[in-house]
Protein backbone atom coordinates (compact mmCIF):
# COMPACT_ATOMS: atom_id res chain seq x y z
CA UNK A 1 0.00 0.00 0.00
CA UNK A 2 1.96 3.11 -0.77
CA UNK A 3 1.40 6.41 1.24
CA UNK A 4 -0.61 8.47 -1.46
CA UNK A 5 -3.56 7.02 -1.29
CA UNK A 6 -4.95 8.06 2.65
CA UNK A 7 -8.35 6.77 1.79
CA UNK A 8 -7.21 3.51 1.99
CA UNK A 9 -4.24 3.39 3.94
CA UNK A 10 -3.24 0.09 6.08
CA UNK A 11 -3.63 1.30 9.70
CA UNK A 12 -4.91 4.29 9.29
CA UNK A 13 -6.64 5.65 12.65
CA UNK A 14 -10.37 4.81 12.43
CA UNK A 15 -13.40 7.64 13.68
CA UNK A 16 -14.80 5.68 16.96
CA UNK A 17 -17.75 8.24 17.21
CA UNK A 18 -20.85 6.42 16.34
CA UNK A 19 -23.13 8.42 13.98
CA UNK A 20 -27.19 7.48 15.08
CA UNK A 21 -28.82 9.28 12.35
CA UNK A 22 -31.40 7.30 10.93
CA UNK A 23 -31.11 9.68 7.50
CA UNK A 24 -27.57 7.98 7.00
CA UNK A 25 -27.28 5.01 3.99
CA UNK A 26 -27.06 1.36 5.22
CA UNK A 27 -23.84 -0.89 4.25
CA UNK A 28 -23.69 -4.59 3.96
CA UNK A 29 -21.51 -6.98 2.90
CA UNK A 30 -22.79 -9.14 0.21
CA UNK A 31 -21.44 -12.69 -1.08
CA UNK A 32 -22.35 -15.41 -3.65
CA UNK A 33 -22.38 -18.26 -0.99
CA UNK A 34 -24.24 -16.75 2.03
CA UNK A 35 -27.07 -14.15 2.72
CA UNK A 36 -26.06 -10.63 2.88
CA UNK A 37 -24.69 -9.39 6.41
CA UNK A 38 -26.03 -6.05 7.42
CA UNK A 39 -23.34 -3.56 9.40
CA UNK A 40 -24.91 -1.63 12.34
CA UNK A 41 -23.53 1.53 13.28
CA UNK A 42 -21.05 0.79 16.31
CA UNK A 43 -21.15 -3.00 15.94
CA UNK A 44 -18.58 -4.79 15.32
CA UNK A 45 -19.21 -7.89 12.75
CA UNK A 46 -16.97 -11.16 13.03
CA UNK A 47 -16.04 -12.97 9.87
CA UNK A 48 -14.91 -16.47 9.27
CA UNK A 49 -15.62 -19.86 9.08
CA UNK A 50 -18.99 -20.98 10.43
CA UNK A 51 -22.63 -20.53 10.14
CA UNK A 52 -23.17 -16.87 9.27
CA UNK A 53 -21.04 -17.31 6.45
CA UNK A 54 -21.19 -20.97 5.79
CA UNK A 55 -17.58 -21.27 5.14
CA UNK A 56 -16.06 -24.06 6.05
CA UNK A 57 -12.47 -24.27 4.69
CA UNK A 58 -10.05 -24.78 8.15
CA UNK A 59 -7.61 -22.25 6.42
CA UNK A 60 -10.05 -19.98 7.48
CA UNK A 61 -9.89 -18.88 11.08
CA UNK A 62 -13.46 -18.46 13.19
CA UNK A 63 -12.70 -15.00 13.52
CA UNK A 64 -10.42 -14.29 10.38
CA UNK A 65 -11.55 -10.55 10.42
CA UNK A 66 -13.73 -7.75 11.71
CA UNK A 67 -16.15 -5.21 10.19
CA UNK A 68 -17.28 -1.95 12.00
CA UNK A 69 -18.97 0.59 10.18
CA UNK A 70 -18.06 3.57 12.83
CA UNK A 71 -17.86 7.25 12.34
CA UNK A 72 -19.34 7.07 8.50
CA UNK A 73 -16.33 4.68 8.14
CA UNK A 74 -16.34 0.87 7.13
CA UNK A 75 -13.25 -0.10 8.98
CA UNK A 76 -11.89 -3.78 8.10
CA UNK A 77 -9.54 -5.70 10.73
CA UNK A 78 -7.42 -9.29 10.49
CA UNK A 79 -7.70 -11.19 12.79
CA UNK A 80 -7.13 -14.57 11.64
CA UNK A 81 -3.19 -15.94 10.62
CA UNK A 82 -3.77 -16.28 6.96
CA UNK A 83 -3.69 -12.90 5.34
CA UNK A 84 -7.04 -11.87 3.55
CA UNK A 85 -7.32 -8.93 0.83
CA UNK A 86 -8.63 -6.15 0.08
CA UNK A 87 -9.27 -4.13 -2.57
CA UNK A 88 -6.37 -5.85 -4.20
CA UNK A 89 -4.34 -5.68 -1.37
CA UNK A 90 -2.61 -8.33 1.45
CA UNK A 91 -4.29 -7.52 5.11
CA UNK A 92 -1.84 -9.37 7.63
CA UNK A 93 -2.61 -10.18 11.07
CA UNK A 94 -3.53 -6.50 12.88
CA UNK A 95 -3.45 -4.74 10.14
CA UNK A 96 -5.98 -2.53 8.92
CA UNK A 97 -8.17 -0.43 6.55
CA UNK A 98 -10.92 1.87 5.51
CA UNK A 99 -12.98 0.30 3.24
CA UNK A 100 -14.73 2.06 0.34
CA UNK A 101 -18.24 0.98 -0.98
CA UNK A 102 -17.95 -1.52 -4.05
CA UNK A 103 -14.51 -2.61 -2.60
CA UNK A 104 -14.06 -6.35 -2.43
CA UNK A 105 -12.60 -8.20 0.37
CA UNK A 106 -11.50 -11.98 0.09
CA UNK A 107 -11.43 -14.16 3.12
CA UNK A 108 -8.57 -15.98 1.71
CA UNK A 109 -6.59 -14.52 -1.53
CA UNK A 110 -8.72 -15.48 -4.45
CA UNK A 111 -11.45 -16.78 -2.29
CA UNK A 112 -14.72 -16.14 -0.37
CA UNK A 113 -14.80 -12.45 -1.46
CA UNK A 114 -17.51 -10.32 -0.20
CA UNK A 115 -18.24 -6.91 -1.64
CA UNK A 116 -19.08 -3.81 0.22
CA UNK A 117 -22.48 -2.73 -0.45
CA UNK A 118 -23.77 0.95 -0.07
CA UNK A 119 -27.71 1.59 0.10
CA UNK A 120 -29.00 4.77 -0.08
CA UNK A 121 -32.61 4.06 -0.45
CA UNK A 122 -33.44 5.03 3.09
CA UNK A 123 -31.53 8.46 3.26
CA UNK A 124 -34.60 10.89 2.55
CA UNK A 125 -37.04 7.88 4.49
CA UNK A 126 -36.71 8.61 8.19
CA UNK A 127 -39.79 7.13 9.01
CA UNK A 128 -39.09 3.65 6.96
CA UNK A 129 -35.72 3.51 8.12
CA UNK A 130 -37.04 4.28 11.98
CA UNK A 131 -39.62 1.79 10.98
CA UNK A 132 -36.83 -1.15 10.65
CA UNK A 133 -34.60 -0.16 13.47
CA UNK A 134 -37.34 -0.31 16.16
CA UNK A 135 -39.31 -2.96 14.48
CA UNK A 136 -38.57 -5.63 17.24
CA UNK A 137 -39.02 -3.14 20.38
CA UNK A 138 -42.47 -1.66 18.70
CA UNK A 139 -43.72 -6.09 18.82
CA UNK A 140 -43.09 -5.49 22.93
CA UNK A 141 -44.96 -2.23 23.35
CA UNK A 142 -47.22 -3.44 21.54
CA UNK A 143 -47.75 -6.75 23.33
CA UNK A 144 -50.42 -5.91 26.04
CA UNK A 145 -50.06 -9.77 27.65
CA UNK A 146 -47.57 -10.52 28.79
CA UNK A 147 -45.61 -7.36 29.80
CA UNK A 148 -41.96 -6.32 27.39
CA UNK A 149 -40.14 -7.42 30.92
CA UNK A 150 -41.50 -10.78 31.39
CA UNK A 151 -39.46 -13.97 30.64
CA UNK A 152 -41.60 -15.19 27.67
CA UNK A 153 -40.83 -11.85 25.64
CA UNK A 154 -37.29 -12.97 26.07
CA UNK A 155 -36.98 -13.79 22.03
CA UNK A 156 -37.49 -10.11 21.24
CA UNK A 157 -33.93 -8.95 23.41
CA UNK A 158 -32.36 -12.27 21.57
CA UNK A 159 -33.67 -10.71 17.93
CA UNK A 160 -30.92 -7.98 18.62
CA UNK A 161 -28.61 -9.62 20.42
CA UNK A 162 -25.30 -9.15 17.86
CA UNK A 163 -23.82 -12.60 19.64
CA UNK A 164 -26.53 -14.43 18.67
CA UNK A 165 -27.42 -12.91 14.79
CA UNK A 166 -27.30 -14.84 11.64
CA UNK A 167 -28.73 -13.10 9.37
CA UNK A 168 -31.30 -10.08 9.14
CA UNK A 169 -33.29 -8.55 6.03
CA UNK A 170 -36.59 -6.75 5.19
CA UNK A 171 -38.68 -9.17 6.64
CA UNK A 172 -36.93 -12.00 8.58
CA UNK A 173 -34.57 -12.36 11.26
CA UNK A 174 -32.10 -15.66 12.34
CA UNK A 175 -30.80 -16.21 15.30
CA UNK A 176 -29.02 -19.13 17.18
CA UNK A 177 -30.95 -20.18 20.10
CA UNK A 178 -30.04 -18.88 22.70
CA UNK A 179 -30.31 -22.26 24.64
CA UNK A 180 -29.51 -24.63 21.77
CA UNK A 181 -30.83 -28.26 22.11
CA UNK A 182 -28.69 -29.62 19.90
CA UNK A 183 -25.32 -28.92 17.75
CA UNK A 184 -27.34 -26.96 15.32
CA UNK A 185 -30.45 -24.96 16.50
CA UNK A 186 -31.27 -21.84 14.43
CA UNK A 187 -34.76 -19.75 15.00
CA UNK A 188 -36.17 -17.62 11.92
CA UNK A 189 -38.41 -15.12 13.02
CA UNK A 190 -40.60 -12.83 11.06
CA UNK A 191 -40.42 -8.93 12.00
CA UNK A 192 -43.98 -8.14 11.36
CA UNK A 193 -45.53 -8.49 14.85
CA UNK A 194 -47.33 -12.07 14.93
CA UNK A 195 -47.39 -13.31 18.64
CA UNK A 196 -48.41 -17.01 17.55
CA UNK A 197 -49.29 -19.32 14.74
CA UNK A 198 -52.80 -18.53 14.89
CA UNK A 199 -52.78 -15.15 14.39
CA UNK A 200 -51.65 -16.29 10.45
CA UNK A 201 -53.83 -15.44 7.58
CA UNK A 202 -53.54 -16.51 3.77
CA UNK A 203 -51.75 -13.17 3.68
CA UNK A 204 -48.70 -14.45 5.81
CA UNK A 205 -48.51 -17.37 3.27
CA UNK A 206 -45.38 -15.69 1.67
CA UNK A 207 -43.69 -14.80 4.96
CA UNK A 208 -43.89 -18.65 5.94
CA UNK A 209 -42.68 -19.64 2.51
CA UNK A 210 -39.61 -17.22 2.84
CA UNK A 211 -39.31 -18.65 6.45
CA UNK A 212 -38.62 -22.37 4.95
CA UNK A 213 -36.63 -21.32 2.43
CA UNK A 214 -34.26 -19.88 5.22
CA UNK A 215 -34.43 -23.10 6.70
CA UNK A 216 -33.60 -25.06 3.59
CA UNK A 217 -30.49 -22.70 3.28
CA UNK A 218 -29.25 -23.42 7.32
CA UNK A 219 -29.90 -27.05 6.86
CA UNK A 220 -27.93 -27.10 3.62
CA UNK A 221 -25.04 -25.68 4.99
CA UNK A 222 -24.62 -28.47 7.54
CA UNK A 223 -24.63 -31.32 5.24
CA UNK A 224 -23.47 -34.32 7.94
CA UNK A 225 -26.48 -33.48 10.26
CA UNK A 226 -30.20 -33.97 9.71
CA UNK A 227 -32.64 -31.61 10.62
CA UNK A 228 -36.15 -31.08 11.51
CA UNK A 229 -37.78 -28.00 10.78
CA UNK A 230 -41.48 -26.87 12.84
CA UNK A 231 -43.09 -25.35 15.64
CA UNK A 232 -44.62 -25.92 19.26
CA UNK A 233 -47.63 -26.91 19.30
CA UNK A 234 -47.66 -24.00 22.53
CA UNK A 235 -44.73 -22.26 22.36
CA UNK A 236 -43.45 -21.05 25.70
CA UNK A 237 -42.32 -17.46 23.82
CA UNK A 238 -43.87 -15.13 22.13
CA UNK A 239 -43.50 -14.11 18.69
CA UNK A 240 -43.81 -16.78 15.61
CA UNK A 241 -40.72 -18.96 15.49
CA UNK A 242 -39.41 -21.64 13.21
CA UNK A 243 -37.02 -24.27 14.72
CA UNK A 244 -34.40 -25.58 12.69
CA UNK A 245 -32.86 -27.94 14.48
CA UNK A 246 -30.13 -30.74 14.30
CA UNK A 247 -31.64 -34.37 15.05
CA UNK A 248 -28.21 -35.47 16.94
CA UNK A 249 -30.64 -33.44 20.48
CA UNK A 250 -26.57 -33.26 21.36
CA UNK A 251 -26.41 -30.51 23.99
CA UNK A 252 -26.24 -29.43 27.94
CA UNK A 253 -29.23 -27.36 27.65
CA UNK A 254 -31.58 -30.49 26.96
CA UNK A 255 -32.07 -30.98 30.60
CA UNK A 256 -35.48 -33.05 30.63
CA UNK A 257 -38.35 -35.42 29.83
CA UNK A 258 -40.38 -32.22 28.69
CA UNK A 259 -37.59 -30.45 26.55
CA UNK A 260 -37.19 -34.37 24.65
CA UNK A 261 -40.93 -34.29 23.90
CA UNK A 262 -41.36 -31.12 22.96
CA UNK A 263 -39.26 -31.85 19.67
CA UNK A 264 -39.86 -35.77 19.36
CA UNK A 265 -43.88 -36.03 19.62
CA UNK A 266 -46.46 -34.59 17.80
CA UNK A 267 -46.20 -31.34 19.94
CA UNK A 268 -43.40 -30.58 17.62
CA UNK A 269 -45.55 -29.39 14.35
CA UNK A 270 -43.51 -29.28 10.77
CA UNK A 271 -43.36 -26.23 8.75
CA UNK A 272 -44.75 -28.18 6.16
CA UNK A 273 -48.04 -29.12 7.84
CA UNK A 274 -48.20 -25.20 9.47
CA UNK A 275 -47.89 -23.96 6.09
CA UNK A 276 -50.57 -26.53 3.89
CA UNK A 277 -53.36 -25.96 6.89
CA UNK A 278 -53.30 -22.79 6.30
CA UNK A 279 -53.07 -22.51 2.73
CA UNK A 280 -56.49 -24.86 2.73
CA UNK A 281 -58.14 -23.26 5.80
CA UNK A 282 -56.67 -20.06 5.92
CA UNK A 283 -55.77 -20.23 9.68
CA UNK A 284 -54.35 -22.36 11.85
CA UNK A 285 -56.36 -24.21 14.64
CA UNK A 286 -56.43 -23.71 18.28
CA UNK A 287 -53.95 -26.39 19.77
CA UNK A 288 -55.49 -28.76 22.04
CA UNK A 289 -53.86 -27.71 25.28
CA UNK A 290 -54.52 -30.99 26.88
CA UNK A 291 -53.43 -33.20 24.45
CA UNK A 292 -50.50 -31.20 23.87
CA UNK A 293 -49.81 -31.53 27.61
CA UNK A 294 -49.98 -35.43 27.13
CA UNK A 295 -47.42 -35.41 23.97
CA UNK A 296 -45.16 -33.59 26.78
CA UNK A 297 -45.88 -36.03 29.26
CA UNK A 298 -44.88 -39.67 27.30
CA UNK A 299 -42.49 -41.97 28.35
CA UNK A 300 -39.03 -41.64 26.95
CA UNK A 301 -37.96 -43.09 24.18
CA UNK A 302 -35.49 -42.76 21.86
CA UNK A 303 -36.23 -40.78 18.37
CA UNK A 304 -34.19 -43.25 15.98
CA UNK A 305 -34.79 -46.61 17.05
CA UNK A 306 -37.39 -48.46 19.85
CA UNK A 307 -35.02 -48.26 23.03
CA UNK A 308 -36.91 -47.23 25.85
CA UNK A 309 -34.68 -45.78 28.58
CA UNK A 310 -35.07 -46.15 32.15
CA UNK A 311 -34.36 -41.90 32.75
CA UNK A 312 -32.88 -39.08 30.96
CA UNK A 313 -29.10 -39.48 31.69
CA UNK A 314 -29.72 -43.11 29.83
CA UNK A 315 -31.32 -41.29 27.42
CA UNK A 316 -28.78 -38.97 26.62
CA UNK A 317 -26.02 -41.26 26.90
CA UNK A 318 -27.80 -43.63 24.45
CA UNK A 319 -28.51 -40.93 21.65
CA UNK A 320 -24.30 -40.54 21.60
CA UNK A 321 -24.62 -43.81 19.87
CA UNK A 322 -26.64 -42.95 16.88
Amino acid sequence: MTNDQPSTQINKQPNNQTKADTSMAQYFVRSSFCPDILLLPGKKVVLGRGPLTTIKDSRVSRQQMTVEWSGGEVVVRQVGHNHSMVAGEPLAAGEWRVMQPAESLDMLEGQYQFKLVEDKSNMNSNEENERKNVETTNIAKRSSKPSSNHWSQGLLSSMEDPDLLVTSNTDLVTIKDKYPKACHHYLVLPKKQLPNLQCLTKDDLDLLNMMDSEAARLTASHPSYQFQVGYHAVPSMAQVHLHVVSRDFDSPCLKHKKHWNSFTTPYFVPSTLVISQLEENGKIDKPDKDLSKQWLDTPLKCHKCDYTPKNFPDLKQHIKNH
